[in-house]
């Protein structure tokens, strides 16, 4: 609520010093580069939004049915899907960027193992690969949710 009633002012940090209104709303979606700025940003969260919902609901429903069925370590699979929910999104973030590192993350060395090296890039450096690979991650993370409201 604070934060809607500051976005009235204009000043620095959170002491506001002039009223302006609406001001700071029309340079919002009027002027350069906060036009620009706030929309790659809406852009972004949109992309962002649709991947993780896609990949969440598709695979969490696909492995909560799998995972189910009665099998030998059905149980072990169902406790397994739900740890990465566990881990802190620092960890998580943390794991993943050693993982991915150009230089010496697993995730590069399997692929140049697999003969795939022309595939190698900065993948967190990469503005075309950031944001999916980052909602790729989040998913991974999350995962275990979805999978246990599909299970009911």
């Amino acid at each position: 609520m604070n934060s809607i009633i500051l976005s009235f002012y204009a000043g620095e940090g959170l002491t506001p010093t002039e009223f302006v209104g609406f001001g700071n709303y029309v340079k919002l979606f009027t002027q350069y580069p906060f036009k620009e700025r706030f929309f790659n940003a809406f852009g972004n969260t949109i992309k962002f939004f649709i991947i993780v919902t896609l990949i969440q609901n598709v695979i969490g429903f696909f492995m909560a049915v799998l995972i189910s069925r009665k099998f030998a370590g059905s149980k072990f699979f169902r406790r397994v899907s739900f740890l990465p929910a566990t881990l802190s999104v620092l960890v998580v973030g943390f794991l993943f960027s050693l993982m991915l590192n150009p230089v010496w993350g697993i995730f590069d060395k399997i692929l140049e193992f697999l003969r795939l090296g022309f595939l190698i890039r900065p993948w967190l450096g990469d503005p075309a690969t950031a944001l999916p690979v980052i909602a790729i991650v989040i998913s991974w993370q999350w995962m275990g949710e979805a999978i246990l409201f599909y299970m009911g």
